[in-house]
């Protein structure tokens, strides 16, 4: 291994018999300068279709555990906005790549990072990795493609239960849902297999079987995503969202905003808008 890009928040290798490079998540958890070198990466890439293909993971021992509530509850809606579209953007880019994408979780991953791992091609875990889509508790809404890219790769049901659950659930749930196409005791043995196995095969009709499956979901793949962002950003005039990155920060309970108190925000401000 060689270290090929000198990244703040991306450590990258390339493993020249299989073609294939690593890229090693180096925070534990997603930000606005990570997503900027995500971004780059991603363009990097898309110019060098020698590359046959790439493994996102962390340099951690699990993926990733989504938004960091310090930095959260500093952010105002605008910055977060950007910080989703961004996201959406990152997601989309890794679909669109000619190269396969596997996305190695190791031990799991959270709400956004659980999201970035729907841009891969193929995903692996750790046998006993875990997993929650913790948005809805952390007051915000899935909007990157945690429900209609998600009911798309798996069914409606699976992301339904997870999401509205907010429940833990492991690689096993996830292996039966075809999200994963294995778990590993040894992810070195098993990447290596998969790399091995893509550098084998055929440049072009590799590219092409992907533009296939891409295109069996890309009429509703960008209206989803679509979909996913404005719910989610229509509940960001709760700021629920900071009041739950507060809370964690000070060890209590949040106070969510009662659908009533919504309710009684919206018609006061339209009540303003004649008088």
């Amino acid at each position: 291994m060689v270290k090929l890009f000198d990244y703040h928040t991306l450590h990258i290798t390339i493993e020249k018999a299989t073609r294939s490079l690593t890229v090693y998540l180096r925070r534990p958890h997603l930000d606005q300068d990570t997503l900027d070198e995500l971004e780059h990466m991603i363009n990097w890439f898309s110019e060098h279709i020698e590359v046959e293909s790439f493994v996102l993971t962390s340099i951690h021992d699990f993926f990733g555990k989504g938004l960091n509530p310090k930095e959260i509850k500093e952010k105002n809606t605008n910055e977060l906005k950007k910080f989703f579209y961004s996201l959406q953007k990152i997601i989309l880019g890794l679909l669109y790549l000619p190269q396969t994408c596997i996305c190695d979780f190791k031990k799991g991953a959270r709400g956004t990072h659980f999201e970035l791992s729907l841009g891969a091609d193929l995903r692996v875990a750790h046998k006993d990795a875990q997993f929650c889509l913790d948005h809805l508790q952390t007051g915000l809404g899935p909007s990157c493609g945690g429900i209609g890219l998600l009911s798309a790769l798996t069914s409606p049901s699976w992301a339904k239960n997870w999401i509205l659950s907010g429940l833990n659930f492991d690689a096993k749930q996830l292996y039966q849902s075809g999200l994963i196409i294995n778990t590993y005791e040894n992810n070195v043995i098993l990447t290596k297999k998969i790399l091995t196995h893509i550098n084998a095969q055929s440049a072009v009709q590799k590219i092409q079987a992907k533009r296939a499956f891409l295109q069996g979901i890309r009429p509703k793949l960008e209206e989803s995503f679509h979909q996913d962002l404005q719910f989610s950003l229509a509940g960001l005039i709760t700021e629920d969202w900071k009041e739950s990155a507060l809370a964690i920060v000070e060890g209590r309970t949040p106070k969510f905003k009662s659908a009533k108190d919504v309710a009684n925000i919206l018609k006061s401000e339209t009540i303003g808008q004649y008088n």
